[in-house]
């Protein structure tokens, strides 16, 4: 996995391959002319748009703010993705996405750890603070015998599945609009999917197979759009879009396995079959979801409960042009 792809696993939260279990290859594929579909040709930096938008109030549950055990990622003494002048301290980051969490989910965060991570990515127009919500400290360790490889990037993939963690979310780090959130609900069909099928198709042929909608997508759309009406808040929805159907290999290491294998079929020969196993329960189905200034955001809903999990308009901050393949920037 190159560095560039690894860097947009972080900013969009390894969480978000359960978007999409088609894997972070099929994420790095395909961000570039996503980006170019939803977003217009000059998109300024977050110092320029600060007077856009209105710094998002610190939020209460009732007249009080939650009690939060707050952790700093300072991303191992990283300079590059140190806060600059204009960015919110991480503690008003954190409560701010308590708030969001509540927004969307009806859940209150109080007494959770927060671990928050800021990053200022290349290939983004904002910088943003992270948050990954846990019962405790100890939930957001990676286990050892996750870790498959020593390869760049494996402990990334793998660690989105393996962490107990209960909510991601991300925020402008400057004025405190919502990004992404993601939540790690347990699907109710993940430990009773039944029989699987095995599958002899190519990588191109998997991602034609994402794209079948259901018959009845439109009450799958329905619920897509009033989540992400809650999370343009400010904005109107105007268009829901079917994207894809998660096509699920199984519980959490065998979904990161899938992963690698798609991978490795799809830099090697993306025409190639390669073998894989996957069930009908447990899908979730995707939405692009656009408001009425342009912004777009992917929305995730479980299909069997019809219950939206997740959510992330980052794409719509991809700078056009740039190039997650290779080392290289733009081009």
């Amino acid at each position: 996995m190159n560095k560039k792809l690894k860097e947009l696993l972080k900013v969009t939260g390894a969480a978000a391959l359960t978007l999409a279990v088609a894997t972070a290859a099929f994420l790095g594929a395909n961000s570039v002319a996503y980006a170019a579909a939803t977003q217009p040709e000059d998109i300024p930096k977050t110092t320029d748009i600060k007077s856009l938008y209105t710094v998002a109030e610190v939020p209460t549950n009732g007249n009080q703010a939650p009690k939060l055990n707050i952790i700093l990622n300072d991303n191992e003494g990283n300079s590059a993705n140190k806060p600059n002048a204009g960015a919110m301290g991480y503690e008003e980051a954190a409560q701010i996405g308590a708030e969001y969490i509540y927004d969307m989910f009806g859940e209150s965060i109080d007494g959770k750890t927060v671990e928050m991570l800021y990053s200022s990515p290349e290939f983004s127009s904002r910088a943003h603070w992270h948050g990954t919500v846990a019962n405790s400290a100890e939930d957001l360790k990676l286990p050892d015998d996750i870790v498959f490889e020593a390869e760049e990037g494996s402990t990334v993939a793998a660690g989105g599945f393996a962490r107990e963690t209960l909510y991601d979310f991300s925020i402008d780090a400057v004025t405190g609009e919502r990004i992404s959130i993601y939540s790690h609900f347990d699907n109710p069909l993940a430990n009773n999917l039944g029989e699987g099928k095995t599958y002899s198709r190519s990588p191109v042929e998997l991602e034609a197979m994402q794209h079948e909608a259901p018959a009845n997508v439109n009450e799958y759309a329905d619920v897509a759009r009033a989540f992400a009406q809650k999370h343009f808040k400010h904005t109107r929805v105007v268009s829901v879009e079917f994207v894809r159907i998660s096509l699920n290999p199984g519980d959490r290491k065998a979904a990161v396995a899938h992963a690698k294998a798609y991978q490795e079929a799809y830099e090697s020969d993306k025409n190639k079959p390669f073998n894989f196993t996957l069930y009908d329960a447990g899908r979730s189905i995707t939405f692009n979801v656009t408001d009425d200034t342009g912004r777009a955001a992917l929305v995730s809903v479980f299909m069997y409960t019809k219950q939206a999990v997740n959510l992330d308009s980052s794409g719509s901050d991809f700078i056009p042009g740039y190039s997650f393949e290779g080392e290289g920037g733009v081009g």
